[in-house]
């Protein structure tokens, strides 16, 4: 986000959103700008120990206007349907619910069962 303001100022300043990959797939099936709590975690703008929520004091460090970011919604909660548009863009039937997901490697964790803290699990994968 901030190369983006700095590098594509022209982009950053049009730019009425800014969020990740999924922000964008979500908001072109149902019009709702918004993202998990692991992608927001991956920005280091959310705060560290409710990444349900923007730091106004980091994005405030680095000049990202909080208003500007999607909003943080759990994963796996219906975040809208697909419109009509999309319904036609992408072949899905139009009022399918539409679900926010989570990166892969906190995926990973929750199919590997590691719930209770204190655990730990080895997973080998990417990142954004």
């Amino acid at each position: 986000m901030a190369w983006l303001r700095d590098e594509r100022s022209e982009v950053y300043a049009v730019s009425r959103v800014l969020g990740f990959a999924n922000t964008f797939m979500l908001a072109r099936l149902t019009g709702e700008f918004c993202t998990d709590p692991t992608h927001a975690a991956l920005s280091g703008l959310a705060l560290i120990d409710d990444p349900w929520h923007w730091s106004e004091r980091l994005c405030e460090k680095v000049g990202i206007e909080p208003e500007r970011l999607p909003r943080i919604v759990g994963s796996g909660q219906v975040v809208g349907e697909v419109t009509g548009a999309a319904a036609q863009e992408c072949g899905l039937r139009a009022g399918t619910p539409v679900v926010t997901g989570a990166g892969d490697v906190p995926a990973s964790a929750v199919g590997a069962g590691i719930r209770p803290q204190g655990t730990a699990v080895y997973i080998a994968g990417s990142t954004d």
